[in-house]
């Protein structure tokens, strides 16, 4: 069976949830005897692990490395970077540089998460629009990019679970 997605994705995404919880042996690495195996199939030096614990499940597991998502030197790169790291000081960091890909807005009062609504159905208007007269997939996913909302507070007055 392989498993393929994000396990850095949100946790209240569930499948990235899941992903999350299997891929945290992946940091351990391979067995001695797997590192060789793959060592020796591919000619170039592959590190053993240290421990037995979930060996087999180490032993199972390919991670990639590197997200074409997005830049790793963009605004949304440095964040993510941040946040996976989980280094808060980090995070308000990026906020202070000039990135034009990223803005932090803080939501205060009922107005302002009014005001956030009707942006962000502004910006997702060509894309809803694309989308209800059944445009190329590619002018979808494009009107899909040009516009993005991340809230990543899952608690709270104004989060989607109250």
């Amino acid at each position: 069976m392989i498993f393929l997605g994000d396990r850095d994705q949100l946790a209240s995404v569930e499948a990235g949830a899941v992903l999350g919880d299997i891929c945290a042996y992946a940091n351990a690495g391979f067995t001695a005897e797997r590192a060789g195996q793959l060592s020796r199939l591919t000619g170039s030096h592959v590190p053993a692990g240290t421990g037995t614990e979930a060996a087999s499940l180490r032993d199972s597991l390919c991670l990639l490395q590197k997200s074409y998502r997005f830049g790793s030197d963009s605004g949304i790169g440095q964040l993510a970077a941040a946040i996976n790291r989980g280094d808060k000081t980090a995070v308000k960091t990026v906020f202070q540089q000039d990135f034009t890909d990223i803005e932090k807005r803080l939501l205060q009062s009922g107005e302002d998460y009014i005001a956030m609504l009707e942006e962000a159905l502004a910006g997702y208007g060509r894309y809803l629009d694309l989308l209800q007269a059944r445009a190329e997939p590619d002018l979808i996913i494009q009107a899909f990019n040009e516009y993005q909302l991340c809230a990543p507070c899952g608690k709270g007055r104004l989060a989607w679970l109250d």
